[in-house]
């Protein structure tokens, strides 16, 4: 009887060693926002370091998606600037910048469709007649 009350408190003991856990810690690197104070006026290489979502802490409100794709492609495009620009702030960036409006986007598009169907018919009008 003994020795089974001896076996049960060593299987207790090596079940609850075994079932040991560990304290992790996860160190999270320091927020950027509050050293932002000016944005436009900060230099390139610290802007590029924000995420979305430091920046829409920034500005003071939730941005929508594209507005985080564009700030994405926007950080893209910073990035090789600074190879050109070392020392160039954001503000100096953007004045640079010969952006094209929606509206251009949107008469590209539609003329790169227009282009593309003329050809699709050009094509099939060619099989049709047997050429």
């Amino acid at each position: 009887m003994k020795t089974y009350i001896l076996i049960t408190i060593l299987c207790m003991l090596g079940v609850s060693y075994a079932n040991s856990t560990h304290a992790i810690t996860i160190i999270k690197p320091e927020s950027v926002i509050p050293s932002i104070k000016d944005w436009k006026n900060q230099k390139l290489r610290e802007f590029i370091m924000l995420s979305p979502k430091d920046f829409s802490k920034f500005i003071g409100r939730k941005m929508s998606v594209k507005e985080k794709i564009s700030f994405t492609l926007m950080k893209a495009n910073m990035k090789h600037a600074l190879k050109k620009h070392s020392n160039i702030t954001v503000s100096e960036y953007l004045a640079a910048q010969n952006k094209i409006g929606t509206v251009w986007w949107i008469l590209i598009i539609a003329a790169g469709i227009f282009v593309l169907l003329f050809i699709l018919v050009i094509i099939l009008s060619l099989a049709g007649a047997g050429l």
